[in-house]
């Protein structure tokens, strides 16, 4: 890769485009829940405000008749693992209760329908939504492309599945309110940044949710200083989940729970036996973290890792210690490279190599997104055979759940966007609109953003191109499977290699 292009692309590692994007390589269906649930904490605006309080206990009803529809029936059969206090579920503290109708935080009291605002952003009629577009039309020279996929485009995708959700009833009783803001991957300190939209969402619009391509540790901000539900189609680390109070909730596994099972499967496979293996990872936490997670699985197995390679998180750095920490490799004796790094390190680092005579046998993972056909795209002839280990289920044909996003779209726009790639887009979007109103539901009409978490650690998903996962109390990382696929430089794309397997961690 020329070095301009490589430091182009560095922008880009530090909001994670990578792994945005791989998440349109693993189109979403939306799921359902097994059961639904009553509420009864109202939110405050700030989750500093009213620091280690909770008001109430989930489960039980805080009103007569709050609850209807798909949000009733759990009630007190759970009570006793709807606290959000209790033991593996941690108290969201700060969210405590909001003003009575008519007061501060409840400005529109009691509507028609006999619904009141309860809490930020949440009116007697509305909810409002935080959606958030990906633009990726500066990184068109380079390449990097994805059908339909305009910030105008994404919008229209979004809309047509709110409007659907709103037709149906919406949030038991009240509407979905999209607020668009358009993120800007190149943009670090600017007003499409992350940092700013987070602002923008959260202390300007006051929204109560937000779903979307939430780079720029855009999840991490709007869930840990604001207080507001995310739903991401990233992972983050493991430590970011309980932070948020698992008001986070991803498709993927953490960072470290994937890059532990990548390397338990690896060495349970014996993949890795008899080789000696290295690592890559640059100097930040979302790579220092899976990379020792990687480590000690390989370890637990009996399989120590021989090198491991550490570069700096500047990119300008990392390039200058590449011919080097080959060369350590090359001494060492490794043949077989765990490549726990972003897609464009990992892209540096077999170019380099192949360059320097130095062709192992590559494994990568979802971290990185380098198990994204469209990442890898200038990979050498060294990377050919590559082993990638991935939550992406590579379900072919399109799954019903997929179909059905697909066609309901067409039908209510009038594009035609078949299955696939061309579709990608519209399916993920899909999913998230149709996870965030469920989750919604199952919080009751008493709606509050304890209730949303509360929620996504009892949600039953059925996704349709990723892996079989759950959710549960402490635990809103959804995938448990992994599989592996194989990169063809014929193809210059992955096919499967294998079936599904569970994993330990």
């Amino acid at each position: 890769m020329p070095q301009g292009q490589g430091r182009t692309y560095a922008a880009v590692i530090g909001v994670t485009v990578g792994m945005l994007v791989a998440g349109l390589g693993v189109p979403l269906a939306y799921g359902r829940f097994d059961n639904g649930a009553t509420t009864t904490a109202a939110g405050q605006s700030q989750l500093s405000q009213v620091p280690g309080s909770s008001s109430s206990t989930l489960g039980r009803s805080a009103t007569a008749g709050a609850t209807t529809g798909p949000a009733a029936g759990l009630g007190p059969a759970h009570a006793g693992s709807s606290s959000l206090g209790s033991a593996g579920n941690p108290s969201v503290s700060g969210l405590g209760a909001a003003s009575g109708p008519g007061g501060p935080g409840n400005p529109s009291g009691t509507g028609k329908t006999g619904l009141r605002a309860t809490d930020q952003g949440v009116t007697a009629t509305t909810v409002k939504l935080g959606v958030v577009l990906l633009d990726i039309r500066a990184l068109e020279p380079l390449g990097f492309a994805q059908p339909h996929f305009t910030p105008q485009e994404q919008q229209q995708q979004y809309q047509t599945f709110i409007d659907q959700v709103n037709r149906e009833g919406g949030l038991n009783g009240r509407k979905i309110v999209p607020d668009y803001k358009t993120y800007n991957a190149l943009d670090t300190n600017g007003a499409q940044s992350g940092p700013a939209i987070c602002i923008q969402l959260a202390e300007n619009d006051k929204v109560f949710a937000a779903i979307g391509v939430l780079g720029g540790n855009m999840d991490v901000c709007l869930t840990q200083q604001y207080g507001i539900p995310a739903i991401s189609n990233t992972s983050q680390i493991t430590e970011a989940y309980s932070k948020s109070r698992y008001l986070l909730m991803s498709l993927f596994a953490s960072l470290e729970r994937a890059a532990a099972n990548w390397g338990d499967l690896s060495a349970r496979t014996g993949i890795v036996t008899g080789h000696k293996t290295g690592t890559v990872s640059s100097d930040t936490p979302v790579e220092t973290k899976p990379e020792q997670a990687l480590v000690d699985a390989l370890k637990a197995d009996g399989q120590p890792v021989t090198y491991r390679a550490h570069l700096a998180g500047d990119q300008a750095s990392a390039q200058s210690q590449l011919p080097i920490e080959i060369q350590k490799m090359q001494a060492a004796g490794v043949d077989t490279v765990f490549l726990c790094t972003n897609f464009v390190v990992a892209i540096q680092f077999v170019q380099t190599a192949e360059k320097q005579g130095f062709r192992p046998h590559y494994l990568v993972s979802d971290i990185g997104s380098i198990t994204a056909d469209g990442l890898v795209q200038s990979m050498p002839s060294s990377f050919d055979g590559a082993l990638g280990f991935t939550q992406g289920a590579f379900a072919r044909p399109e799954p019903p759940a997929d179909t059905k996003c697909r066609t309901d779209f067409n039908k209510a726009t009038g594009n035609h966007y078949a299955a696939g790639n061309e579709a990608a887009g519209t399916t993920l979007f899909c999913w998230m609109v149709k996870a965030f109103a469920e989750g919604a539901r199952l919080a009751g009409t008493n709606l509050t953003r304890l209730g949303v978490a509360y929620a996504y650690q009892h949600m039953t998903l059925h996704l349709g191109h990723t892996l079989p996962g759950h959710l549960a109390p402490g635990k809103t990382d959804y995938a448990d499977e992994m599989r592996i696929i194989k990169f063809s430089t014929a193809c210059k794309c992955y096919q499967p290699d294998g079936q599904a397997m569970s994993v330990r961690y």
